[in-house]
């Protein structure tokens, strides 16, 4: 679902009609469910308290080796979505300023002309000559 939102994004403009979202929030709370129950089962055997090694241990004792081996895969999964959900972000907050840096342009809502650094960081330069006055 992330490839797709990522493949999405990649697409200027963007489509209006984005369903990846939905989907998005509908496996986040059904990873919460599952976190929830997690948690319970922990404490109902009195091993919510436990960190690392002995949580694993005690893990294995509530849910067996299968249920402690589809955590593991989950907590992998979920790593490598909290990465590409930085790659998304990133992109999002690339479009906003590209399209905020535009919109400004064209009201002519900057009364400085920018520019971009060796580094590639903006710079604000004061302009010489204005469009024209309407």
């Amino acid at each position: 679902m992330l490839e797709d939102e990522l493949q999405h994004l990649s697409r200027l403009p963007t489509p209006g009609d984005w369903q990846l979202q939905d989907r998005k929030l509908v496996v986040m709370r059904e990873l919460e469910n599952g976190h929830h129950l997690l948690l319970q089962a922990l404490q109902a055997n009195g091993l919510s308290f436990l960190k690392g090694p002995a949580l694993h241990q005690a893990m294995a004792g509530c849910v067996g080796q299968d249920g402690l081996r589809l955590w593991q895969d989950t907590l992998s999964l979920l790593a490598d979505c909290q990465r590409t959900n930085q790659i998304i972000g990133s992109r999002l907050a690339r479009q906003q300023t590209v399209m905020r840096q535009s919109l400004d342009l064209l009201l002519g809502g900057t009364d400085q002309a920018m520019t971009y650094g060796r580094q590639g960081a903006r710079r604000h330069m004061p302009r010489h000559a204005s469009f024209g006055v309407a």
